[in-house]
């Protein structure tokens, strides 16, 4: 199964087309519309998918966005479950070691925030600053 028909699969089982203003199930479909999205569906698509208008669905990417930026803990709280239903855990602190190769000093950087597993794969335990550095301005550029 690909990730689109999960999906696709989860707003059934999270009964995500329901007519219910519950906030968890609200910030639920905020991220099921911005990940469909993600994926090239048009927003008229994705509004017929989850019976609603394309502005609602503009709205709701707008707001995923906003949440997300700001780290807003209720709505990662409410995005966790379909967050990991989609293999895409995340965690609130990352510590790497890192040193340096002229003078060899070693030491750790903490980092605190949303962290994407997929960047976490990426990031060894071990780089040199200049290698941080540039991993994280990569992500941040995203």
């Amino acid at each position: 199964m690909n990730e689109y028909q999960k999906i696709i699969s989860l707003i059934d089982q999270y009964g995500l087309r329901r007519k219910d203003r519950h906030r968890k199930l609200v910030y639920q479909r905020f991220y099921i519309y911005y990940k469909l999205k993600k994926h090239c569906t048009t927003l008229t698509e994705i509004g017929e998918l989850l019976d609603v208008n394309h502005t609602t669905v503009i709205h709701g990417i707008n707001m995923h966005y906003r949440y997300w930026k700001q780290k807003d803990q209720v709505y990662l709280n409410a995005i966790n479950p379909l967050m990991h239903e989609l293999n895409h855990e995340y965690s609130n602190e990352l510590t790497l070691h890192v040193a340096t190769k002229r003078t060899g000093i070693y030491g750790e950087i903490k980092i605190s925030g949303v962290i994407d597993k997929q960047i976490l794969d990426n990031i060894k335990e071990f780089m040199t600053i200049p290698e941080i550095c540039e991993k994280l301005s990569a992500i941040v550029d995203k």
